[in-house]
């Protein structure tokens, strides 16, 4: 009995224990000196009431809570020291000052961030950071920090563990930048020093040599010269240098380095020809490369063989001078997701043998290689589902592409603009394109007639049909999406507009340059959210309708170069927003209406030019804007107005 009572108590015993030592680490108080730091740092920073410092509460209630549970602090559940330190607002706080000495006595300090902070006076920002010891994560990005001289730095009591730095949007130049990090180059694995002014690549070479740095980030910094060699020799996971002026080729030792993940150049002066993978010995042989970054540069030569590159996820070429075929050994990359060689001169044939292992492509992007063929046979079954098709400026025609139909069940965008198909549009096209978010199958040479559905999109597509040949009266389900640009073809009738649902969310059409007869629909009280409407140069006659005057959304209204009569209605006064106005050509009468540029007024662009006004030009109308903006406008075509993508 004596024994059992014992195990009992021991037992007891250790469970109060655990539960002290639960609940410690639960109701950890924070040390006090460390409490007076922070109440000091909050002191010396004003604030608004949406910053995390305000959540402190006022100076009494601080001085008598656990600072561990204060926004933006962690302590350690067993030192009690403060470990962290996020003090980033919200889009909607504001906070300005220095970065406050009283920092220093938070010895333990490992994670600082005070992003998106106006520190623009913080002269001395880098000797309080320099003197945290055990600092691993530092981000300060956005912060308008101003520049420093890193030779006055001591190195006594620095931190030599950080191994995450953001410093990007910030004032900061190499000289000073470089030096300092080269204290780190053991312990550093992510750096991001995007938009700040670094200057040329010349200062880069010595950097580069930090052996532990894993991620390194120079996006639009402006630097210039040639990528460094030294690069190969790193341990490299993440590389980004894109949006700068660096010129010359990729060194091959960056192809070497086998650890590297993502390799963005993007957007600077790169030129030469990518290296023949599958040839180069010196290659990995099974490279960690995921993903490759290289659009907007000056590359030429033909698309390599990537098949050494078989993590693949995404390869971005676009907008370079590529030419020569496509191997189909890009058939055999089963990682890749989104292949981009748009805006290129290659040439060949694309087969279905290109896309046989791309289960897992969501983004396809061949546009504009005006000699690139795709030639794939009608009864093939893709074996991916694409989320974007963009083949525009490629030759597909002259048949339509039978294999479409295969592709999709998932909500996509098309564009097979400009693809030299000279065929009518198959009935199962519209099914496919239910799921359809926008479809482009512009300048084509398109012909027959749309049948009407009962058809519905699943969302509120846009549609551009624009510059074909099709005709007949234009299908009631064609409205019933967000934008639709229909003009320079054969329609000849308008009427199914007025049995379109109340609510219509269509913003944006244009049917001008076709064949559009008889009078203007009365039914335009449907399209609340219409914004820019272009029926010009067709064969409308009779009344502009009253309902017109209801479009309380309109920026844009062209009906010019029609056979339209009598007097313009009072109600499109009511459309308060009208920038552009268009009714010339027309055959209306009656007096220019005195509410026409009236004040105040948002009315740019006014045309009344060759109809059949009389009386007098009000005084209003006299002082209509003539300025830059307004002649700029006045000046760009129909679709630089609109919402339309492409």
């Amino acid at each position: 009995m004596d024994r059992w009572l014992t195990q009992n108590a021991l037992l007891l015993l250790l469970l109060l224990v655990l539960l002290f030592l639960v609940g410690g680490e639960s109701n950890t108080r924070c040390i006090e000196s460390e409490r007076k730091a922070l109440l000091h740092f909050r002191r010396n920073h004003p604030h608004d009431q949406t910053h995390p410092l305000s959540s402190w509460g006022n100076e009494e209630e601080a001085s008598k809570s656990d600072c561990c549970e204060w926004t933006g602090v962690r302590c350690s559940n067993t030192s009690h020291h403060v470990v962290m330190l996020d003090l980033s607002p919200s889009a909607s706080s504001s906070w300005r000052g220095n970065i406050s000495n009283s920092l220093l006595k938070l010895r333990f300090l490992n994670h600082l961030d005070l992003s998106l902070l106006d520190l623009s006076q913080a002269y001395d920002w880098f000797q309080v950071i320099y003197q945290l010891p055990h600092l691993k994560k530092l981000l300060l990005s956005f912060c308008n920090l101003p520049n420093f001289d890193s030779a006055s730095l001591s190195l006594v009591n620095s931190s030599k563990s950080l191994s995450v730095l953001d410093l990007s949007g910030n004032n900061l130049s190499s000289t000073s930048v470089y030096p300092w990090l080269f204290n780190f180059s053991h312990s550093l694995v992510h750096l991001d020093l995007s938009s700040n002014n670094l200057g040329d690549s010349k200062s880069l070479e010595a950097f580069v040599g930090m052996s532990g740095l894993k991620k390194l980030l120079l996006r639009n910094n402006q630097l210039r010269g040639s990528i460094p060699e030294a690069f190969g020799n790193m341990s490299l996971e993440h590389l980004d240098l894109g949006f700068n002026m660096i010129e010359g080729e990729i060194p091959k030792s960056l192809w070497n380095t086998c650890t590297l993940q993502t390799l963005d150049l993007c957007f600077n002066n790169l030129s030469g020809e990518l290296p023949d993978f599958a040839q180069s010995l010196s290659v990995c042989s099974n490279s960690s490369l995921e993903y490759l970054y290289l659009s907007l540069n000056r590359f030429r030569g033909p698309l390599p063989n990537l098949i050494n590159f078989p993590k693949l996820i995404h390869l971005w070429i676009s907008s370079n001078r590529l030419d020569g075929t496509v191997s189909e050994s890009l058939g055999q990359m089963t990682q890749l997701e989104v292949l981009n060689i748009s805006r290129n001169s290659l040439k060949g044939v694309i087969s279905e043998a290109h896309f046989s292992k791309l289960s897992k492509l969501s983004i396809l992007d061949l546009s504009f290689n005006p000699d690139l063929i795709v030639n794939i046979s009608s009864n093939w079954v893709a074996p991916f589902e694409l989320n974007e098709i963009r083949l525009g400026s490629c030759k597909l025609g002259p048949l339509f592409p039978p294999w479409l139909k295969t592709l999709q069940k998932s909500q996509f965008e098309l564009d097979i603009s400009n693809s030299g198909i000279s065929d009518s549009i198959p009935d199962w096209f519209w099914g496919l394109c239910t799921v359809c978010l926008s479809m482009n199958l512009s300048y084509n040479n398109l012909s027959g007639t749309i049948q009407n559905s009962s058809r519905r999109f699943a969302d509120y597509p846009e549609i551009d049909l624009s510059s074909n040949n099709l005709e007949g009266p234009i299908p009631l389900f064609l409205f019933k999406v967000a934008a639709l640009d229909i003009s320079r073809n054969r329609f000849s009738n308008l009427d199914s507009v007025c049995h379109i649902d109340n609510g219509s969310h269509l913003s944006f059409l244009d049917i001008s340059y076709n064949e559009l007869l008889g009078e203007l629909p009365d039914c335009w009280s449907y399209f609340e959210n219409l914004e820019i409407l272009i029926l010009g140069n067709n064969k409308l006659s009779g009344r502009i309708p009253s309902s017109m005057g209801s479009l309380a959304m309109i920026t844009t209204l062209h009906l010019g170069n029609n056979y339209l009569t009598s007097e313009l209605p009072a109600s499109l006064k009511n459309c308060k927003n009208l920038i552009v106005f268009d009714v010339g050509g027309n055959e209306l009468s009656g007096p220019i209406p005195t509410w026409m540029g009236q004040r105040p007024s948002s009315l740019l662009i006014l045309s009344l030019r060759s109809n059949r006004f009389n009386g007098n030009i009000p005084s209003t109308t006299m002082s209509f804007d003539t300025s830059p903006a307004a002649r700029f406008i006045s000046k760009q075509p129909y679709w630089h107005h609109t919402k339309m993508s492409w």
